[in-house]
């Protein structure tokens, strides 16, 4: 089965070029790194061997990974960390908060010559894939190099379970070169013994998102906009067929709420032209009027922040009165609502967040989520409701900070079982 997915991933890699140079033409980011994407690094200089790999698919297991590499880093100083992704937002992202601390680079394609180049390249000691990503020739050359291989808080949905499982033996070959599976919930630990793990592999150590860590000068930033007297609320994450619903849900909200702004953060950096172009046309029609971030401030007065910049959703979330999740409107699995939490502030969801079911569950059992359908009038009627009830935006807020500090531990749980593996002497 390895072989027909490597046949299969060399007849479609002309495809994924096209689609790459597709990409570029809105993100020229996108044309950055394709050597990496093949395995040469040759413009990079060369981390010292016997290190740590933590590889992060997209901005949203970056900022997962974010609190596990500062540990790392503190508790094990000398040894090299390596921090790769695939797209440009987490690539930027990764850059803005370890600068030159780390080696950044694009995990190549799952092909085997790409991987092998990766490996002679880096020569780790630990490889750790977060979250859900099964890459084949990957995991397969690091079981014959015996290089240590960690999914860190893994997750494995229903969906996928049920696909995997179609697989069985194949599977069970491909979990077989996992060393540790640290799962996020017992549901995912039980998935992956389902489609073949050994029960040896899997621990249950909890979602490290709930283990946040926030930066001072973040706190202090927020601090420095207090003055910003207007009603706020935030579309964080959000993608393509969200914003129209986002935007015609505020031009109902400024009806009622003449100085509300609304601070609009796409999910991904190809988009942000994209957005930009949609707020127009609503400017043209004298319905709403918009300001990018990366050329104005919050002084500015406009119905709408469109936000064009990266690794600033902190600051904003801390910044508002409510939180709308994206990715919950469309089909899409939602996203991480803990950030929002963290500053005690509100959340407003849509009801596909299958890739959250977990934390969500807990936010509706403390009453810290108002479920919405996707429509405008949906949305508009809820934010209307928490805009005009600062009692139950407060106690929505503390409800759900108390679920993220309930859950909390798991990065130190994460770390002890990576402690034998990462201290231990064997080549």
């Amino acid at each position: 089965m390895r072989y027909l997915y490597t046949f299969i991933f060399y007849v479609a890699l002309p495809f994924i070029w096209i689609f790459m140079w597709m990409k570029k033409q809105k993100s020229p980011d996108y044309a950055k790194g394709y050597g990496e994407r093949l395995g040469f690094y040759r413009h990079l200089i060369k981390p010292k061997a016997k290190g740590i790999v933590i590889h992060a698919s997209s901005v949203g297991e970056v900022n997962v990974a974010i609190p596990l590499v500062k540990a790392l880093q503190t508790q094990y100083p000398e040894m090299a960390i390596t921090f790769t992704c695939m797209t440009p937002t987490g690539a930027k992202l990764i850059k803005k908060v370890f600068g030159e601390t780390v080696t950044h680079c694009y995990l190549p394609f799952d092909l085997p010559f790409a991987i092998k180049r990766f490996l002679r390249f880096v020569e780790p000691k630990v490889v750790v894939v977060m979250e859900t990503e099964l890459w084949v020739n990957l995991f397969y050359t690091l079981k014959r190099k015996n290089i240590t291989l960690i999914i860190a808080n893994a997750r494995l949905s229903a969906r996928s379970c049920k696909h995997y499982a179609k697989f069985q033996k194949t599977m069970s070959n491909i979990l077989q070169c996992i060393d540790l599976i640290a799962a996020q919930d017992q549901l995912s630990a039980d998935r992956y013994l389902a489609i073949g793990a050994m029960p040896e592999q899997v621990q249950v150590t909890g979602n490290i998102k709930y283990d946040l860590h926030i930066l001072p000068e973040i706190y202090e930033k927020i601090s420095q906009n207090q003055g910003v007297k207007r009603l706020i609320w935030v579309a964080a994450s959000t993608h393509a067929g969200e914003e129209e619903i986002i935007l015609q849900a505020h031009q109902r909200l400024c009806a009622s709420f003449p100085d509300l702004l609304l601070i609009l953060v796409p999910r991904h950096l190809e988009r942000f032209d994209d957005v930009a172009e949609l707020l127009r046309q609503y400017e043209h029609q004298n319905s709403l009027s918009f300001v990018r971030h990366s050329e104005n401030c919050l002084t500015q007065h406009k119905n709408v922040l469109l936000v064009d910049t990266i690794g600033e959703l902190l600051f904003f979330y801390g910044l508002c009165d409510v939180a709308l999740i994206g990715g919950s409107l469309i089909s899409q699995g939602g996203h991480n609502p803990l950030e929002a939490a963290a500053f005690k502030k509100p959340i407003v969801s849509g009801v596909e967040v299958f890739n959250f079911y977990e934390v969500y569950q807990q936010l509706e059992d403390a009453n810290a989520v108002k479920w919405v359908m996707n429509t405008a009038e949906s949305l508009a009627m809820e934010i209307q409701f928490l805009l005009q009830n600062p009692a139950e935006r407060k106690a929505m807020g503390e409800a759900g900070f108390v679920v993220l500090q309930r859950n909390q531990g798991a990065l130190i749980k994460l770390l002890a079982l990576m402690q034998p593996y990462l201290e231990s002497e064997n080549e």
